[in-house]
């Protein structure tokens, strides 16, 4: 844990949804001091999540909060899915 590692359940629910919005997920100097983690899930043709995509860089290496990192992870993890034969559901 660090000073910034988040605890408080509200906070916590809020990062959850949020998550579950994007797809994607960033921690910043949340489990070590300096090092901020982006991932995404990665889905079977069935749907399930069978893994994740995640990749840890210092955080002085990772501008603007890591916008275009978390675009990066998001695309990459969406061609793993499509390559296990996952589609995601329409948007209609």
């Amino acid at each position: 844990f660090t000073a910034s590692t988040e605890t408080s359940r509200a906070r916590l629910a809020e990062a959850i949804a949020k998550v579950r919005e994007t797809g994607v997920a960033q921690t910043i100097d949340q489990a070590a001091d300096g090092l901020t983690g982006t991932g995404a899930a990665i889905h079977d043709a069935a749907g399930n999540v069978a893994g994740a995509l995640v990749v840890a860089a210092p955080s002085s290496r990772v501008p603007d909060h890591g916008a275009q990192l978390m675009r990066l992870v998001l695309d990459e993890a969406a061609a793993i899915s499509r390559s296990l034969g996952y589609r995601p559901p329409s948007r209609d």
